[in-house]
Parts: C-alpha cells; sequence; structure tokens
C-alpha cells in the first residue's frame, strides 16, 4: 500500500506549502478577530440605545399629564427603527401601557412572543438593568419604575413597578458583519502581500540553497549533485554547510570506490569471503558473504537475491553433510575457548553433482559489539581431496586386485588385535596361497596370472562377511582378518574359503586350489607372532598335499589377565 505524505519531499516545495498554509491561518485569524471585534462593538452599540431609549421613556413619565400622553409618547418610541417592544407593568405584573394595545391590561406572560420568558420573569431591581438574548439577537432592559412627583394617576398606579424594553439588534449585527468583512478583506489582503513577500525572500536566501544541500545530503553518490557547488548567497553559516555536505560528499564517493574494489577484490577470491559472529549466549549469525558463496555451495538464485547473509548461513548450514556438524561444532567451541584463536575445518556440502569439499579458515577480530567477530575464507578442495583418496588408495591397496595391501591391512590387524586383548575376546586371521600358481603364469602367461588373481580376490570377497577385511600380503599369498572369531570359526570359514575357490572356474579353464593357514591370537601375541603362526600353518598345508587348512589343532592360551 502506497502511503500519501502531507508535505511534498522537495524542501523548497514544502517551504512554500508551510508558507501558503500560514497564510491561510492567518487570513482565517484576521477574519475571526475582525468578526468578534465587530460583533461585540455591535452589541455594545445595541444596548446603549436601549438603554437611551429606556431612560427617556422613564423621563417622559415623570412629566406626562395623561394616560393618553404617555401612550402616544410610547408608540412615537415604538415606531422608531429597530425597536421590537415596550411595556409598562405594574407591580402586580399586569401590563398597563405598552406599544401594542391588545397588550394592554394583560399579564405580562403576554410578551412572551417578543421577549423571552426570562427576561420576563426578571424582577426590577433598584438599578437599571441591560441583557442580551442571543437567541433572539436582541437588547433587553428592565428598569424599575419609580416617579418622584408624576402628574398622573396611571404613572403613580406603577410604583414599584418596571419597564420591559427589547431592541431589536439583528440590523445592527448585519452591519457589524459587513464591516468585519471589508477590514479583513483588507488586512488579510496586506497580510498576503507581506507573506509572499517574505516567501520570496526566503525562498531565494535560505530555502533553494537547503533544498540543495539536502540534495546533496541524500545523494552523495549522484556525480550531477556532489559536483555542484551549492549557491548560498551571504548566509554564512549555510556556507560552511554547504562545505561540509560537499566534503562528506566527497568523502562518500571515495568510500564507495575504496568499498567496491573490495568487493572486486573478494569476488575475484576462488571460493567465498565470509564474516561470522560468535555468541555464548544464543544463535550465531553470519553477518557477510561475497558473491563467490553462490558457486562455492550451489546456492539457489531465491537465497542469493535476497542478500541476507543470516538466510544465505542457514542455506550452507543445511546443505552441510549431517556427520560433519559435530566436528563443525568442535572447532567453534576449540576457536573461542578459553579465548578467541584460529578456526578451520574441512568439511563436506551436499550439492546437485554430489559432494563437495570445502576447507573453511578464520581468524578472530577485536570489535566492540557482543560476541566474537570472526572473518574468513571457504575454499573447494574437492580436487585436492580427491587426490588424497586416490593417494591413500594407492598407498594402501593392491592395484591390480583392488584388496588392501600389506601396509593397508597392518593397521587394522594391530588395533583389532589390541581390542581383542583388552576386551578378552577372539580374534583370528587365516594366511592363504594359490598352489602352483608359478605353472599358471608360466603356461598361460603373466596377463592371464594377474586375471586370475583377480578372479580369485572376488570369489574370497563373495564368500567373507562383512566384518571381515581380505589383504595381498605378497605376491599369490593373501591374509584375511577376522574379528570375533575363535578357532572352530576360523577354521570353518577357511575352509568354507578353500572349497569357493575350488568349485570356481577361472579364465583358463582349470580347477585352482589354494592352501590355507589359521591362527588366533594369544594374550601374549604381537601381530608378528600370530601372522608367524599362521604362515607356520600355511606351510604346514602345502606339505600335508595342498589344497587343505591347517590350524584347528591349534590351542590359544586364555587372553584373560
Amino acid at each position: 500500500m502506497i502511503k500519501k505524505r502531507l508535505l511534498p519531499t522537495s524542501l523548497a516545495r514544502r517551504f512554500n506549502f508551510l508558507m501558503v498554509l500560514f497564510s491561510v491561518l492567518g487570513v482565517l485569524l484576521v477574519a475571526i478577530l475582525s468578526y468578534y471585534e465587530h460583533i461585540i462593538e455591535a452589541r455594545s452599540d445595541a444596548r446603549s440605545i436601549a438603554v437611551d431609549r429606556s431612560l427617556t421613556i422613564l423621563d417622559a413619565m415623570e412629566t406626562a399629564a395623561s394616560r393618553e400622553s404617555i401612550s402616544r409618547f410610547i408608540f412615537s418610541i415604538a415606531a422608531q427603527r429597530s425597536v421590537e417592544s415596550i411595556a409598562l407593568v405594574d407591580a402586580g405584573g399586569r401590563v398597563m401601557l405598552a406599544s401594542k394595545r391588545r397588550w394592554q391590561n394583560a399579564d405580562v406572560s403576554v410578551l412572551d412572543d417578543v421577549i423571552d420568558e426570562q427576561w420576563l420573569a426578571k424582577p426590577a431591581g433598584e438599578e437599571l438593568s441591560v441583557y442580551w438574548d442571543e437567541r433572539k439577537t436582541q437588547a433587553v432592559v428592565v428598569a424599575p419604575i419609580e416617579p418622584v412627583n408624576p402628574a398622573s394617576s396611571v404613572i403613580r398606579s406603577l410604583q414599584g413597578g418596571r419597564l420591559m424594553f427589547a431592541l431589536d439588534a439583528r440590523s445592527h449585527i448585519a452591519s457589524a458583519t459587513r464591516e468585519a468583512l471589508f477590514d479583513a478583506f483588507w488586512a488579510s489582503s496586506i497580510l498576503v502581500v507581506m507573506m509572499l513577500l517574505v516567501s520570496r525572500a526566503l525562498h531565494r536566501q535560505v530555502a533553494r540553497p537547503l533544498n540543495k544541500l539536502c540534495e546533496q545530503a541524500h545523494n552523495p553518490d549522484n556525480t550531477s549533485v556532489s559536483n555542484e557547488r551549492v549557491p548560498v548567497g551571504q548566509v554564512r553559516e549555510l556556507k560552511a554547510l554547504a562545505v561540509a555536505i560537499s566534503e562528506l560528499a566527497e568523502a562518500r564517493a571515495a568510500l564507495g570506490t575504496e568499498k567496491q574494489r573490495l568487493k572486486d577484490i573478494a569476488d575475484s577470491i576462488p571460493g567465498a569471503v565470509y564474516e561470522y559472529r560468535h555468541h555464548p549466549v544464543g544463535d550465531d549469525e553470519f553477518l557477510y558473504f561475497s558473491d563467490g558463496i553462490q558457486q562455492l555451495v550451489d546456492l539457489d538464485a531465491e537465497t542469493i537475491r535476497s542478500e541476507d547473509p543470516a538466510r544465505i548461513g542457514a542455506s550452507v548450514w543445511s546443505l552441510i553433510v549431517p556427520a560433519d556438524h559435530e566436528k563443525l561444532e568442535q572447532a567453534t567451541q576449540a576457536a573461542n575457548y578459553p579465548w578467541p584463536s584460529e578456526w578451520q575445518a574441512e568439511y563436506r556440502v551436499q550439492v546437485s553433482d554430489g559432494i563437495r569439499w570445502i576447507w573453511g579458515h578464520a581468524m578472530p577480530v577485536a570489535d566492540d559489539q557482543p560476541g566474537q567477530l570472526f572473518r574468513g575464507v571457504m575454499l573447494d578442495i574437492t580436487d585436492r581431496k580427491e587426490l588424497e583418496q586416490r593417494l591413500q588408495q594407492a598407498a594402501t591397496h593392491d592395484p591390480l586386485t583392488g584388496a588392501l595391501n600389506r601396509a593397508g591391512i597392518e593397521p587394522h590387524l594391530e588395533s583389532s588385535l589390541a581390542g581383542a586383548q583388552r576386551r578378552s575376546q577372539p580374534m583370528s586371521i587365516v594366511l592363504l596361497d594359490i598352489d602352483y600358481f608359478k605353472n599358471v603364469n608360466d603356461s598361460f602367461g603373466h596377463a592371464l596370472g594377474d586375471s586370475v588373481l583377480v578372479q580369485l580376490v572376488n570369489t574370497l570377497k563373495r564368500r567373507l562377511r562383512k566384518a571381515d577385511s581380505l589383504a595381498r600380503w605378497g605376491g599369490e599369498e593373501f591374509l584375511v582378518l577376522l574379528p570375533d572369531t575363535d578357532p572352530k570359526g576360523a577354521f570353518q570359514l577357511a575352509d568354507a574359503l578353500r572349497q569357493a575357490v575350488e568349485q570356481a572356474t577361472f579364465e583358463h579353464r582349470q580347477s585352482l586350489t589354494i592352501s590355507l593357514g589359521t591362527a588366533t591370537a594369544n594374550a601374549g601375541d604381537s601381530l608378528k607372532s600370530l601372522v608367524r603362526r599362521a604362515d607356520d600353518n600355511l606351510y604346514a598345508a602345502k606339505h600335508a598335499g595342498r589344497n587343505q587348512v591347517m590350524g584347528l589343532i591349534e590351542k590359544p592360551e586364555s587372553m584373560e589377565s
């Protein structure tokens, strides 16, 4: 939803808007003040006229000789402009004389259509009272009748009564309103002209320079704005402000150039540059990633477009192989406790084309924010890890058969022997050798002999258990590691291997047999002594006629300490 703004965005237009607003408010204020001044004056004039007419009537009553003479005088006064009503009321509330004959000799309430009942109910005081009736727009006078030496008996009968006089002030108010509007028009015209002159001067001397300064402050990177000096006239403070903002714009432009240069450098690094903050309590947070993170871990375009380091960091974490999470957490703990230090780890991420190896490295940076800040890089080391794996494969496996070689099997033998002796559990090995293999090489050539070795390994692997390990011990001699296997089990498995080889069909279309020797670890055995016993049993099988297993008669010493 688009929010409407009360003021324009330009400072100059905003200033003009305020000046117009103040002008309108000023005109309204002048009009209101003029109106109330004239209305108050008109009310005062109406009350004064009502009082004067009332006093004139009271004076005439002193000299009136008869009822007819005073009545004619009242009618003459009532005929004057704006006189609403005149009534002489005796002390009993009866109208003795009035400006209308139908009121005479009637109760005072007969006047309620021209005089408000609240004034009719007013008793005559010692002095004349004048009231303003806002609803009927009239001035009402209530005056006591106390003639000193009246000439007429009618006047004497009014002793203690009251004079009720109502003056219609609508014409006075209308005239005052016209005068108020006329005065307000001229005063407002003068005010508007003055405001226009002041606005013009302030716009030229203040608003326009300030607007230019604001443009530079809000758009410091805009060359067309930042390279233009601000015309500030003779206002010294604005000159200083203009210089300061111009220098700020130049500094920000230089900072932007440097920031872009550093970004280009970070993006040119093969991998990703990142910034990360570790919090002892609460969630850790990523603060920055260079653009290289997209290709490094194959992030989706929507995540990259968000430009949210926290979201990118969460996506990277979700791609890390779960088995490596604990390793990364341990590396983070080690880099932060007991004090900040270098952080590095190798871990795997799952990408669209498989597994990718990442090497992360970061150094702690001191700052004044909570938590520990790290800045580092992430590099793709998949090629290196694959090379390491190939080298490891070459160092620990037989290149012909793919089975472990002696260097590859010996660490497993050592650890298995130590574990068996520590837990007092059985552990056995089998040494086997191909019978008359030299004849195969001599008769069919070494190429076919190599093929036979490969077929032999595949045949043995199909018969071995998952926990067993097969290694090429040397030449046509192989060793099988049998964890958790006693002498009888070793003999049975060895004989099963013998039968599998005897029943297999090899490439040279002739039968092939093997001789095997087993050995089970004793409490005091070393790897060398264990292998020697298996080797002795192997040669015993050879001398006994080949294609057989030797070793079941062995009686191992208990490994219980």
